[in-house]
C-alpha cells in the first residue's frame, strides 16, 4: 500500500539534474530555479559532461550566487549506468525525502515548485 506522508511548509527538498555537455540550458535551469518562490532546497547536479561543469564562468557564477543566498549545490560526475545512480543516491543528505528530478533543458516559473508541492499538502 501506499503511504504518502504531509509535507511540511517549508521542509527542504532536494532538486537533482541530470546535465551532459549543456551548460547554457543548465545556466537558464539554474537561474530560473533561484528565482522560485518555494526557497527550502538544494540542488544536486549529476554531472555526466565531457568537460565538467565547474569549468563554465557563467555557471560557477550560478553556483556562488545559490550558495550566497543559502542554496547547497553539490555536484557528482558519474559515467553512466547503475553506479550512476548509486552515486546519485548517496548525494542525497538522510534528513531529505522528497526528491524532484528535473532535466537540465526544463525552464521554470517562479512557482514551480511551490505548485509541484501543493499535492503533498492534501495527505
Amino acid at each position: 500500500m501506499l503511504s504518502l506522508r504531509h509535507i511540511k511548509k517549508d521542509e527542504k527538498i532536494e532538486i537533482k539534474i541530470k546535465t551532459k555537455n549543456r551548460p547554457s540550458y543548465l545556466a537558464v535551469l539554474l537561474a530560473s530555479l533561484l528565482n522560485q518562490t518555494y526557497t527550502n532546497f538544494m540542488i544536486v547536479i549529476n554531472d555526466q559532461s565531457d568537460s565538467p561543469v565547474e569549468r563554465d564562468d557563467a555557471l560557477r557564477d550560478l553556483f556562488t550566487l545559490a550558495k550566497t543566498i543559502g542554496h547547497e549545490i553539490k555536484i557528482i560526475r558519474t559515467e553512466g549506468g547503475w553506479k550512476r545512480h548509486q552515486q546519485a543516491m548517496e548525494a542525497v543528505p538522510e534528513s531529505i525525502e522528497f526528491i524532484l528530478r528535473i532535466d537540465d533543458d526544463m525552464l521554470t516559473d517562479a512557482g514551480f515548485l511551490e505548485n509541484i508541492l501543493k499535492p503533498f499538502h492534501l495527505f
